[in-house]
């Protein structure tokens, strides 16, 4: 459902059939979300204004680079999403290539949002259903069982539900419990090569609703949304995690891709803390340290690291 409301916004509504409830609102025209107060941008999808002096330089540069003239339209309704057996992303975290900040297997409750930048990489060869890759940032996902706790977003190719071919697209996920979506219901939105991209995720328990950011700051476009999950999934908070992973085992030759700015917000004081700061689990895109199609390389100066293409069997 589209409705114009009195401060020539637009609200779009989208109902998944999984229960998946997304709601994103188009500010209007010339929308500076600089000069915006706090409830403002909650209300237009915006991450908060960080009070942190690193943290708000980087929201700074990304909301300087915003173009509403760019990111003026809503969705189209209604959103296609096509159910098949595609795996989704992250059946586990071994599949994963990057790493996670917290503790494995705990209940802490420690993170509430998670954020980064990358450029989009330029790949060697077509991406498709059978070589697909996924570049993300999650909260969740580890607890003892591995149960469906796992919420992320991030930029794919190749996977059907997203939109098919080699462009990288956006793309939210519930993981195990529902497939992948394009982000905000934009499944026509693409992202080139070499454009830098910036992320901002979180998690509000007392609405139920995840909150989803995802900025071009080379083209200006920028949607976001808040998104209530499926039946069935819940969540953990037990870590944040910034990940690279190839769903059906097979990678497309992306070279590298280098997150920076991997910075997690704490539940208990809603600090923002880097990912050198925490304690951190290394993970691989294989089936041992030997073998692996993805490998990420050290923590640089506690918030950047680079996820490294190897082969492209991540198993055999």
């Amino acid at each position: 459902m589209v409705t114009a409301l009195p401060d020539g916004s637009t609200q779009t509504v989208f109902e998944l059939p999984d229960g998946q409830v997304i709601t994103t609102i188009t500010p209007p025209a010339g929308f500076n979300p600089l000069k915006a107060d706090d409830s403002t941008l909650v209300k237009f999808g915006f991450p908060p204004r960080p009070s942190d002096t690193a943290d708000l330089e980087d929201w700074t540069a990304a909301m300087s680079a915003y173009r509403s003239d760019k990111s003026a339209e809503p969705p189209d309704e209604p959103l296609q999403v096509v159910y098949d057996s595609t795996p989704s992303y992250a059946t586990y975290y071994t599949n994963w290539a990057g790493y996670i900040a917290g503790t494995l297997f705990t209940q802490s409750r420690t993170y509430v949002a998670i954020k980064t930048s990358f450029y989009v990489p330029s790949n060697t060869g077509t991406c498709s259903s059978s070589n697909m890759v996924g570049f993300w940032i999650g909260l969740g996902g580890t607890s003892a069982d591995r149960s469906n706790s796992l919420v992320q977003q991030g930029v794919e190719c190749g996977h059907p539900n997203v939109g098919s071919g080699s462009a990288y697209r956006p793309f939210t996920e519930f993981a195990n419990t529902a497939p992948p979506v394009a982000l905000c219901g934009y499944s026509s939105w693409t992202l080139g090569a070499g454009h830098w991209i910036y992320q901002n995720m979180s998690f509000q328990t007392s609405q139920n609703k995840a909150f989803f950011y995802l900025e071009d700051q080379t083209s200006g476009v920028a949607h976001g949304c808040s998104v209530t999950p499926p039946s069935g999934w819940s969540w953990d908070l037990n870590t944040a995690e910034w990940i690279a992973e190839a769903p059906t085992g097979t990678a497309i030759n992306f070279g590298s891709l280098r997150f920076t700015n991997t910075r997690t917000q704490l539940y208990s004081n809603s600090q923002w803390v880097t990912l050198g700061s925490q304690t951190v689990t290394k993970t691989i895109q294989g089936s041992s340290s030997s073998y692996y199609c993805i490998n990420p390389g050290a923590i640089s100066s506690g918030t950047a690291f680079t996820d490294y293409w190897h082969q492209a069997d991540c198993y055999n």
